[in-house]
């Protein structure tokens, strides 16, 4: 918001051509990136209410396990997709609850490749009746000290200076896989890495 009135006081105190103000076209480029972000940040706030509110839901098995991962991959920036490793090892016509899943797994995704340094593995799997998909995260981990409040909404790490955001992914993500009747854990930490455990019961398989 800060920087949002910040360039509109440089709209009404600058022309285009002065030579101590910000050109117009910059100011422009302020204002929609500004409120790309915070648009981001707002649509955050109502899915996490949304979802921190709602009991468990019974949510219907509508994609396939590929179709989720795929589908999440597609979710990032173009320049990260490159590094996520994807090893599919359950039938590709087992059905999940798409929106719920595909929710969980996109936001652990994201702060794979915002936070983490090297390539991201994602691995599936079924045991006993629950689909497993595991997260691999290489590069940095998270200090010993922050993993306490790893999934609390609205807290930080201390690696995520300079980057944009409210501290409710992994709060959102948590929720979105309770909301299937699943989970969201970490399994494993190293310096050198952290390993997320999606799960989600087992459900129908498609036609």
């Amino acid at each position: 918001m800060a920087t949002i009135e910040f360039a509109l006081q440089g709209m009404k105190r600058f022309s285009a051509d002065s030579a101590t103000g910000l050109p117009q076209a910059e100011v422009l480029e302020i204002l929609r990136r500004r409120t790309q972000v915070l648009k981001g940040d707002l649509d955050h706030v109502f899915l996490f209410l949304r979802l921190a509110l709602l009991d468990r839901v019974e949510a219907p098995a509508d994609m396939t396990v590929d179709q989720v991962v795929r589908s999440a991959i597609e979710e990032l920036p173009e320049n990260h997709r490159g590094r996520i490793q994807y090893f599919p090892a359950v039938p590709m016509r087992q059905l999940v609850p798409g929106f719920q899943v595909g929710l969980g797994l996109g936001a652990v995704l994201r702060n794979a490749v915002l936070y983490g340094t090297g390539p991201v593995s994602v691995l599936c799997a079924e045991k006993n009746g629950v689909l497993e998909l595991d997260v691999v995260n290489r590069g940095g981990g998270i200090p010993q000290d922050e993993r306490g409040a790893l999934f609390e909404p609205f807290v930080r790490g201390s690696n995520s200076k300079g980057i944009p955001g409210l501290g409710l992914g992994l709060a959102i993500a948590r929720y979105s896989l309770q909301a299937a009747q699943g989970s969201l854990d970490v399994i494993a930490w190293s310096p050198e890495d952290t390993r997320f455990r999606l799960t989600v019961p087992s459900m129908a398989r498609a036609n």
